[in-house]
């Protein structure tokens, strides 16, 4: 009836112990229910767009063309150098007509070409 020095402080022999199958069983289980379970809650939470919202009023032709330029200083975009040439002529009046259509549609072009950079 003699025992190794090992099998004293054992609470149960090692050749039945399975509780360590179980336990890695469990935790498997549990990181995929909770995987799953955060999955589902983040899908429904709305984040904001990451596009970026950039408003110019074009019924103010000096204004936008200040800030057109600024923009194109900050942003290298291929309309940067036609934008320069047409906005120069609205810049440094005291009055200045309203924008011609061209000029609209090279500046919404420009702008759409900024939110998807």
């Amino acid at each position: 009836m003699e025992k190794n020095i090992v099998q004293l402080f054992e609470l149960y022999p090692l050749e039945y112990d399975f509780s360590v199958f179980l336990y890695i069983g469990i935790f498997i289980v549990a990181f995929f229910v909770l995987g799953f379970v955060s999955y589902r809650l983040l899908s429904k939470i709305k984040l904001p767009s990451t596009k970026k919202q950039i408003g110019i009023d074009l019924n103010n032709p000096k204004e936008t063309a200040y800030i057109i330029t600024f923009m194109t200083y900050k942003y290298d975009t291929p309309y940067n150098q036609e934008l320069i040439k047409r906005l120069e002529q609205y810049k440094y009046r005291k009055k200045v007509e309203p924008l011609d259509e061209e000029t609209k549609e090279l500046i919404k072009k420009f702008l759409e070409y900024v939110r998807n950079v």
